[in-house]
């Protein structure tokens, strides 16, 4: 359950942020340089990306372990991954800080710290802290969280001084990363370069094991339809009384490239598996308005979850553009502060 961390937690973390800035880790790395921290009793590292002032402030991105990896490769290589900048923007999970002016803080995080009398350097460079969750809007980080950040950031600290004192060569363009591992055998940090594991997120195909449904699917007549389907977020918090975090509804959309039209469309909830609703939306389509010509994607998980079925019923599936859906997602963005925009979507 998430808890809000006491004023004396959070004194601590801007305090220990203050520290951090004073080094201005952007001076000696870039954004797609990581520093993987691994701490005793860590089976997986922290990745750390130094973020420049180019946007938004400097700071820095915390990514938890091969899955973090994989949300910071999304991120940061999006011409590999085939999502958009705002899509990705929602789907990863990351803490960031960013020391940005008074003015550009959010009035609930500024009346934190007011009310707490938090550590701040004047009317420049005030740490702003956020906690990123798929499917949920970011939000102020949690106890666990802060504390996880004032560990980590402690830890930051040694391996900057480390760099910048003694510096390592690390080649960054051919896949190196800064390490700072704990040696549990020696009692000691050690700090080296080495390869990054590999960032690229799989996609497993998934395959329908009801083989007689398979073949009615197969036997459908064909409509001639090509469809264009994709994942969006809707940008919007929708409070929950189930969900701890306000949610970002995560959807899938399904038009008709031909006529425009919306032909189908899903909100997931944040525990819904995303192929197994690519799945449903395949059975629903074609056993209502029979088998579809072609399929444009771009999302990866579109072609893990259904190449196989696509394969077997004679349907191309194919990597488009999607500006259509790029057109309803940003048309959606805009209208949201209609209520009755949001409830045609969620069922």
């Amino acid at each position: 359950m998430r808890q809000t961390a006491s004023p004396e937690k959070w004194k601590e973390l801007y305090g220990i942020a203050r520290e951090l800035e004073c080094l201005e880790p952007w001076h000696c790395f870039h954004a797609s340089q990581l520093i993987a921290i691994q701490p005793a009793g860590r089976s997986e590292p922290l990745f750390c990306s130094i973020l420049d002032s180019d946007e938004g402030g400097p700071g820095v991105s915390v990514y938890d372990g091969i899955q973090g990896l994989y949300d910071f490769h999304m991120l940061t290589c999006p011409e590999n991954s085939g999502l958009s900048d705002y899509y990705a923007l929602f789907d990863h999970d990351a803490l960031t800080c960013r020391w940005m002016s008074q003015d550009a803080i959010p009035s609930d995080q500024r009346r934190l710290i007011c009310e707490w009398k938090l550590p701040t350097p004047g009317t420049d460079n005030w740490p702003f802290f956020l906690s990123y969750r798929k499917r949920f809007m970011p939000c102020l980080p949690d106890e666990d969280e802060t504390g996880l950040l004032i560990d980590l950031f402690r830890n930051l600290i040694d391996a900057v001084h480390r760099y910048q004192s003694d510096p390592v060569c690390v080649d960054w363009e051919h896949g190196e990363i800064l390490w700072h591992f704990y040696n549990m055998l020696r009692g000691c940090w050690n700090t080296f370069p080495s390869s990054m594991p590999n960032p690229r997120r799989p996609y497993p195909p998934m395959r329908l094991g009801n083989e007689l449904l398979r073949k009615r699917l197969q036997k459908q007549d064909g409509n001639g339809a090509i469809l264009l389907v994709d994942f969006i977020y809707l940008g919007i918090p929708v409070h929950d009384h189930h969900f701890e975090r306000p949610l970002n509804p995560h959807a899938i959309l399904v038009l008709d490239a031909g006529t425009k039209a919306l032909v189908y469309k899903d909100i997931l909830q944040p525990d819904d598996s995303e192929a197994e609703a690519l799945a449903r939306f395949f059975i629903h389509y074609v056993m209502e308005n029979g088998r579809m010509t072609r399929i444009l994607a771009r999302h990866p998980l579109v072609f893990g979850a259904l190449a196989d079925t696509c394969r077997y019923c004679g349907v191309e599936l194919k990597e488009g553009t999607l500006s259509d859906i790029d057109s309803v997602a940003i048309l959606l963005t805009d209208l949201l502060s209609s209520q009755k925009v949001v409830e045609a979507l969620i069922p």
